[in-house]
């Protein structure tokens, strides 16, 4: 988990139960985005272990179709065709800081 991640990084590392109980925590969240309990580990032994099969199985790869989305989100659509940019720029909402 990327916030745990931080903290160590940044505040002082946490301990194996800081971390079972960040990730207790964080699991009323998974559900209100859909993840069911047949899908969330118990602990987070189990979350780690789940983690490391995704990372490393067959599960998640990155697909030509997640390769074109990824350049058009982090090199301002480089890689799309200039309809394919003129859409995204009249549909896209401005930023409230631009």
């Amino acid at each position: 988990m990327v916030a745990l991640e931080v903290v160590d990084q940044f505040v002082s590392p946490l301990g194996s139960q800081q971390r079972a109980g960040y990730y207790q925590q964080s699991k009323p969240f998974a559900r209100l985005f859909g993840v069911t309990d047949q899908l969330l580990p118990d602990d987070y032994e189990g979350f780690q272990a789940h983690l490391r099969r995704m990372l490393h199985g067959p599960e998640l790869a990155v697909d030509q179709t997640a390769q074109e989305l990824a350049a058009a989100v982090l090199d301002g659509g480089s890689t799309a065709s200039s309809g394919q940019r003129r859409l995204q720029l009249g549909t896209t909402p401005c930023p409230p800081w631009s």
